[in-house]
C-alpha cells in the first residue's frame, strides 16, 4: 500500500517537504486519528502555518472506511472524487473553496480505496445555509431572502446545464458570507450523466433535497420563486407549478 498525496502548489509551504507526507501527518495536523475504524467521515478545522509563521485556516476531511473491501475496488477515492468535483464547480463558476490538498491510500495494486482525506480552504466569515436563514426576519430581510434564493437557483441551473448532479444537496452544504455569496461544499457523491433518464433524476433530487429545509423555513411563494429562477423563467409559469409539484411529490415519496 502508498499514498499519494496531491498539494496544491500554492499551498506547498505550509506542509513539511522532508517526505513525511503521509496520510496519519496530515491527519495530524488538524489532530485528527485517521488510524481508528470510522463509520462517518470526519471533519476538523484548524490553522496551518508556513515557515514564516502566516497563518491558513482550512478543513480536514477524512473520509469513512469502506464497509467492504470491495465498495471502492476499482473506483477513484472519495478525496479524489471531492476534489475533482469542487474544482469543476469553481469553473462553472460557482463559488467553492479552494481545494489545498487531497489524498488517497490504495491497496490490491491500487485498486481498492483504503483511506482519503481533503483540505480545503475556510470561506472566511461564512455560516451554513439553514443558520444564515435562521438569522433573517421575513418582514426585515426579503431582499437578502430572495438574492440568496435567486444566486441558489442560478447555481443549481449552471450545475445541471453542465449534465452534473450533486446527489446531496442540503442546506448544511452550502455557506453563506458575509456578502451574501452562496458557497458549495461537502460533494464526493456527485456525478456527471449524458443519459436522459438520469438527468431527469438527478435534476429532481437535487431540488427535492433542497425543498427538505426549505417547506418549513421559506413561504410558499419564495419556494416558487426559486422553481422559477431555476427554470429561467420570467414570471410563475404553468411550467413552473408543474415543475414544484414534482419536486414535492420526490420529497413526500423519498425524504418525508
Amino acid at each position: 500500500m502508498a499514498d499519494v498525496i496531491q498539494v496544491a502548489p500554492e499551498f506547498d509551504g505550509w506542509f513539511p517537504r522532508d517526505g513525511r507526507r503521509s496520510i496519519e501527518a496530515m491527519a495530524q495536523l488538524a489532530r485528527l486519528d485517521v488510524r481508528k475504524h470510522r463509520k462517518r467521515s470526519l471533519v476538523s478545522a484548524c490553522t496551518l502555518r508556513d515557515a514564516e509563521g502566516k497563518p491558513l485556516e482550512v478543513y480536514f476531511k477524512a473520509y469513512a472506511r469502506r464497509r467492504h473491501l470491495f465498495d471502492g475496488f476499482a473506483r477513484q477515492s472519495l478525496g479524489r472524487v471531492e476534489a475533482r468535483n469542487l474544482e469543476n464547480f469553481g469553473q462553472l463558476g460557482i463559488r467553492t473553496p479552494k481545494v489545498v490538498a487531497w489524498g488517497a491510500r490504495r491497496s490490491l495494486a491500487g485498486l481498492a480505496s483504503e483511506l482519503s482525506f481533503l483540505i480545503t480552504q475556510a470561506v472566511p466569515e461564512s455560516l451554513a445555509l439553514r443558520d444564515y436563514w435562521a438569522g433573517l426576519d421575513l418582514p426585515l430581510d426579503p431582499v437578502l431572502r430572495h438574492k440568496v434564493i435567486d444566486e441558489l437557483a442560478t447555481q443549481t441551473r449552471k450545475l445541471h446545464a453542465a449534465r452534473f448532479f450533486h446527489q446531496d444537496l442540503k442546506w448544511r452544504n452550502l455557506l453563506v458570507d458575509g456578502d451574501t455569496n452562496v458557497w458549495w461544499i461537502d460533494c464526493p457523491n456527485g456525478y456527471t450523466s449524458g443519459l436522459a433518464p438520469r438527468q431527469r433524476h438527478g435534476r429532481i433530487k437535487d431540488l427535492a433535497t433542497l425543498d427538505i429545509v426549505a417547506k418549513e423555513r421559506c413561504t410558499e411563494q419564495e419556494r416558487l420563486r426559486f422553481v422559477q429562477v431555476y427554470l429561467n423563467e420570467m414570471k410563475v409559469t404553468n411550467n413552473v407549478k408543474s415543475w414544484s409539484k414534482r419536486v414535492v411529490r420526490y420529497r413526500e415519496r423519498r425524504f418525508d
